[in-house]
């Protein structure tokens, strides 16, 4: 009954002028009522009341809206409310401590997995100043959370001992996904720290090589690169007209752009 009245008012808002072509609309009073609708006992006139509301103009009254509809029973109206809250309020504190608090609940059910899926990408978003309220929401925690899975997806910064640390302490728990994610992140963790020192070397070597070497020689590479894997092997340098193979410096039976370039320089 509850939805057959909401489908014959939306009928009646559809096929009825609001207003004259020469007026505006005042829309005070549709949001006033649509927040009434909001707290409908019927979870489907909720809903649909909150996705009418989301695309409104932020004002006080709708953000309390919005965090009130992050308790809703309803997965969908609390993605909603998720997603206004971040945008209207921003990085605050108060949002801080509230992501940090949902990411430490035990993962959702596959039915809350969009749920999950707004709470990561806002938190990776945030970045490093979410970590300390991360931190602090899974200390005592015992259960697989998003908490630990964003921990190893975010720059660590000042962090990262303290990341570290906690991480390396729950590949203890007694919870075996618990454990499993843990590990996940630790494991992102590294590989971004060996992707930032190779970008820190190579930007170390570059950086002492005259330019106009490194790209004549970077040219010269990709001449004779036959499988275009970004380094020349004997049987690739060998049509050189001289013998770059003292410019292999790390022995390691592979010339890079870089290599030529410094080799180059000591002639």
């Amino acid at each position: 009954m509850v939805r057959l009245r909401l489908n014959i008012l939306l009928i009646v808002l559809a096929t009825t002028p609001l207003c004259a072509a020469d007026e505006t609309l005042d829309t005070a009073p549709i949001i006033s009522s649509l927040i009434e609708v909001a707290a409908d006992a019927d979870a489907q006139v909720r809903f649909a009341a909150f996705e009418a509301l989301k695309i409104q103009p932020g004002s006080e009254q709708l953000l309390e809206l919005f965090w009130r509809g992050l308790e809703d029973d309803d997965q969908r109206i609390r993605a909603i409310s998720l997603d206004r809250v971040v945008e209207l309020e921003g990085p605050t504190e108060k949002v801080l401590k509230r992501l940090a608090l949902l990411a430490a609940a035990p993962l959702a059910t596959p039915k809350d997995m969009e749920m999950r899926r707004l709470l990561q990408s806002h938190l990776i978003s945030i970045g490093t100043p979410a970590i300390p309220y991360l931190i602090d929401a899974i200390k005592e925690d015992e259960a697989p959370s998003v908490a630990i899975a964003v921990l190893g997806k975010i720059p660590l910064g000042e962090y990262q001992a303290a990341v570290v640390a906690q991480l390396t302490a729950l590949l203890k728990s007694d919870n075996r996904d618990v454990r499993l994610i843990a590990v996940h992140s630790l494991q992102n963790i590294m590989i971004a720290e060996t992707k930032r020192e190779t970008e820190g070397q190579a930007k170390d070597e570059t950086g002492a090589i005259d330019p106009r070497y490194l790209a004549y020689y970077t040219k010269l590479l990709q001449k004779y690169d036959s499988n275009a894997d970004g380094s020349l092997t004997v049987d690739e340098w060998i049509a050189m007209s001289k013998d770059p193979a003292a410019s292999d410096t790390d022995q390691d039976g592979k010339i890079t752009a870089v290599e030529l370039a410094k080799w180059a320089m000591r002639r």
